[in-house]
This record gives structure tokens, C-alpha cells and sequence, in this order.
């Protein structure tokens, strides 16, 4: 393996960079570092005073995860949506060593909210931005009934790995887990546009410049009304300043504006909802049994109850 701080040295030499600090961030809805699964993620200064993102990876998972996000951006792009991404100054992946130099964005919308004079403001702010994204990104095609099926694939998993384990012991819900799909009608979904089910509080920036993303999965496509439902419960989680409107925002714009842009009917878009709090509620309980089992089994409750309105 190469030497890591060898490596950062010669980037910065070749490209006149300045290490300002190295990044960390908290613990996203999936237990992972939001965009930090690399070897080392810092703020640098280039000649010219502009702050920006370095990302270096030697490790195998490391390389993988920036070659992904290199994808990503790539395809939003494809869509219409390079706005919508911070600037990639250069990029650079083989099998045993990836870069990436980008736009700093500043401070994430998880740390924005927080210390935010107005947050029902930023939600709303949000709301206008997305609106664009989707808008912008909406087309024919199956990507959405693919992202679905992906997500109730993730759901069964966590139930069988790691929910019947620690909080349906008695596997209670196993009946409904395993007839979710049989419960969702996808007969008229026709339309998609961007979606991640990893769209959270850590990885987007409310700029100056209107919203960014970063650290996107290969599948840059499906129906973001999964995305809002995700979003909006983890902002009660994160218990964020005003979330209990906040979520009621989120909640009316994926089952109004959202439904809207791509024709969804209504009791799909209530039950897709449904299934974006089910998969949130899954992912935050298994990361919180070993630090807060009370908290894990009120998250794990909230799920099934979201559940039962699917099946």
C-alpha cells in the first residue's frame, strides 16, 4: 500500500494546496460518515485563496466510494442537474489510488439548521430548491420501480439482520415484511426523477449559489417521495429546531407538490411515504440498540406503526 501522507504531499505540491483542516462529520442516518467513507477528506486553500474539498483513497472501500460518487455526478449531470453539484476541479481513479479536488460548499444543512435564526425559512428554502431538481430531472422510465423494489429489499434485510434480533424478538411483523411488496401497486408509475434514499441532512448545502449535493450512489434516479419521508423523520430524530413543522413541510410537499410533478396517485404516494418511515425507522433503530436501546425501540415502534398503514 502506498504511503498516505506521501501521497497528500506530492497532490499538494502539484496542485498548490494548502491543507486548511482535515473534515469530520457526524454519523449519518446510516451509521456511516456522510461523505467521508475515504482514506482522508480535507479543506484545502488552492493558490488563488479558494477554499476546496480534497479527497484522497489508497484503501480498496476508499477507491470504490469516490469511483461511485465520480458516477453520480456524472449521471446528474446527464440530467440537467450540474447546478445542482459542487464544481469538480479533478478527479482521478485506478485500482490502487482515487482523488478528487472540489468545491467547498461550506457548512452542511444539518449545522446550517442548527444555528439558524429562521429555520422554518431554510425548510422552505429547501422545498423551492428541490422543486427545481425535480422538476428539472423528471422522464419516462422504470428507474423509480427499481428504487422501490431496492428499498423493500433493505427493509427486509434490516428486519431479518437486525430488528427481529434486538426488537421483534417474537417476530411480530415478520407476516408484514414479507408482503410489503404484494401491498404496493406500481401499475401506474410511469414517471421519475432524481432520488436517493441517502438523501439527508449531512450530504446538502444551502448556498448562496442555490442547493448542492455531494457524495452520490451510482443510481442517481427513483421517486424522492421516499427521499422526503427519509429526510423528514430524520430531522425529528436529530430533534432540529422546528422539526415537528419542518416535518409537516416535507410531509405536505412529497404528498402534494411531488405527487404532482410526477403524476403519482394518490394512495401510491401515501404508501411510498409510509415506506420511506419505515426504511428511516429501521436504519436509525439498529444504530442506536447498542448506544440507546429505549430510544432504538421508540424509533423501531414509530416503524411499525408506518408499516401497518402498508400492509
Amino acid at each position: 500500500m502506498q504511503n498516505f501522507q506521501e501521497i497528500l504531499q506530492k497532490l499538494c505540491r502539484d496542485y498548490g494546496l494548502v491543507i486548511q483542516e482535515r473534515l469530520v462529520l457526524e454519523p449519518n442516518s446510516s451509521g456511516v460518515y456522510a461523505a467521508l467513507n475515504n482514506d482522508g477528506v480535507y479543506r484545502v486553500l488552492d493558490s488563488q485563496g479558494r477554499s476546496l474539498v480534497l479527497k484522497v483513497a489508497i484503501t480498496k472501500n476508499s477507491i470504490a466510494e469516490i469511483a461511485r460518487n465520480r458516477k453520480g455526478y456524472k449521471k446528474l449531470e446527464e440530467c440537467g442537474l450540474k447546478w445542482f453539484i459542487p464544481q469538480i476541479l479533478f478527479t482521478k481513479v485506478d485500482e490502487n489510488f482515487a482523488v478528487m479536488l472540489m468545491e467547498y460548499c461550506g457548512e452542511n444543512f444539518l449545522n446550517q439548521i442548527r444555528k439558524a435564526e429562521n429555520p422554518l425559512g431554510f425548510y422552505a428554502y429547501l422545498i423551492d430548491e428541490l422543486t427545481k431538481v425535480y422538476t428539472q430531472s423528471k422522464q419516462k422510465g422504470k428507474e423509480g420501480e427499481q428504487m422501490i423494489s431496492s428499498v423493500i429489499a433493505m427493509i427486509k434485510e434490516l428486519y431479518e439482520e437486525h430488528i427481529s434480533a434486538h426488537l421483534d424478538k417474537s417476530r411480530f411483523l415478520a407476516e408484514r415484511v414479507a408482503r410489503i411488496e404484494s401491498c404496493i401497486d406500481l401499475s401506474h408509475l410511469d414517471f421519475c426523477c432524481f432520488s436517493s434514499w441517502d438523501f439527508t441532512p449531512e450530504n446538502i448545502f444551502l448556498t448562496p449559489n442555490g442547493l448542492k449535493y455531494i457524495d452520490p450512489h451510482e443510481n442517481v434516479l427513483g421517486i424522492p417521495i421516499i427521499d422526503m419521508a427519509c429526510f423528514a423523520g430524520l430531522i425529528k430524530v436529530y430533534d432540529l429546531p422546528q422539526s415537528k413543522e419542518g416535518y409537516s413541510m416535507l410531509r405536505e410537499f412529497a404528498l402534494t407538490k411531488i405527487l404532482s410533478i410526477l403524476n403519482i396517485p394518490e394512495k401510491l404516494a401515501y404508501k411510498l411515504f409510509f415506506l420511506g418511515r419505515v426504511l428511516q425507522c429501521f436504519l436509525s433503530a439498529k444504530f442506536r440498540v447498542n448506544s440507546n436501546l429505549n430510544q432504538a425501540r421508540k424509533i423501531f415502534l414509530e416503524g411499525k406503526m408506518f408499516l401497518e398503514k402498508i400492509t
